[in-house]
């Protein structure tokens, strides 16, 4: 019998402003299903139920859904919603800002460089190793009185991102119940 993993629904789903693209993998045959909705808060659930062939109101089995949306990346090139602040490993508050120096003009000696997606950056000592191991944590009382600041300042949104927290987000989670 194959694992569990292999047994269920393998669902991905792109929500965007106006359509809603479902696309599944029935563990029963491995055939590939695709359905198409008008874009709502429901129509994830939605399209994982037509998928499923189950009723509009029936309970979702267990199941992997990867979910993207268009609507928050258009969102964000566009420069709309609200104002985003950045929480970064110390040392780190201008990675964006640097970036990998691509060019489009190599020597080009005035450079307009594209406009930073947050208004705020705060670094925090908080660092994992290469194997996502936390090496160090950032001192609760600072930590809460920062966050705070950026809250005073209108921020209702927080990116955060730690050296090697690919490997494990805790470090990641412990800033996000922080804030």
């Amino acid at each position: 019998m194959p694992p569990v993993a292999e047994r269920l629904w393998h669902i991905w789903i792109d929500r965007g402003g106006t359509f809603t693209d479902c696309v599944g993998v029935d563990p029963g045959t491995g055939r590939l299903r695709a359905v198409k909705l008008l874009s709502s808060d429901q129509a994830p659930l939605l399209g994982i139920r037509r998928l499923m062939g189950l009723a509009a109101d029936a309970q979702i089995p267990p199941c992997r859904v990867r979910m993207g949306t268009t609507l928050a990346t258009n969102a964000l090139l566009e420069r709309r919603g609200a104002p985003c602040g950045l929480v970064i490993t110390r040392g780190f508050a201008d990675l964006l800002a640097i970036g990998d120096q691509t060019r489009p003009d190599l020597f080009a000696l005035a450079i307009d460089p594209p406009a930073l997606l947050h208004s705020a950056v705060l670094e925090v000592d908080a660092r994992q190793d290469a194997e996502g191991r936390p090496l160090l944590r950032p001192e609760p009382a600072p930590l809460v009185s920062a966050l705070a600041q950026l809250h005073a300042t209108g921020l209702r949104s927080l990116a955060i991102a730690l050296i090697h927290s690919h490997r494990d987000d805790v470090l990641e989670r412990e800033l996000e119940i922080a804030a």
